[in-house]
């Protein structure tokens, strides 16, 4: 049985903590009529979002943080490792609510590259925050991430 879609446009949709606004959102309406997001279209927010949050000028939030982990399957161990820190220092980071700005930079392209540079190659033109934005802008125009934008507080 095919249920019937819906799409909104220029949608928000409330995740990790903010509001995102999405260029289209789509809906599935079940038997009963409810809408709900299936699960191919929530791994196409989160990964729209992913990409908006690995291409800001901003240090990693707890939450952000928490989400790329999650998005990325990695634990506090595996980004440890990857950065060559010790695991107390992402504990620390997590309860203070920020990552310090340079280890940020390299999370963001550590996890954008988990996500997104098996189909676009990186950018290697590029340094620190303008190379994010780079990537950031390269999974858009490769279609492996939606444009998304914060809504205003």
């Amino acid at each position: 049985m095919k249920l019937e879609t819906v799409a909104y446009k220029n949608h928000p949709v409330p995740m990790i903590g903010r509001v995102w606004v999405f260029p289209s959102v789509t809906y599935t309406k079940d038997p009963e009529g409810d809408l709900g997001i299936s699960l191919k279209e929530l791994g196409r927010l989160q990964y729209g979002v992913a990409n908006a949050i690995c291409g800001e000028a901003s240090v990693l939030k707890s939450e952000e943080f928490d989400f790329l982990m999650s998005i990325t399957q990695c634990t506090p161990a595996d980004v440890a490792k990857l950065i060559d820190c010790h695991v107390s220092s992402i504990g620390k980071w997590r309860n203070k609510n920020a990552v310090p700005y340079l280890e940020s930079l390299v999370l963001k392209e550590i996890f954008w590259m988990k996500l997104f540079a098996k189909k676009a190659p990186c950018p290697s033109a590029y340094f620190g925050q303008e190379r994010l934005a780079a990537m950031a802008r390269l999974a858009i125009e490769k279609k492996l991430a939606k444009p998304v934008s914060k809504k205003a507080a």
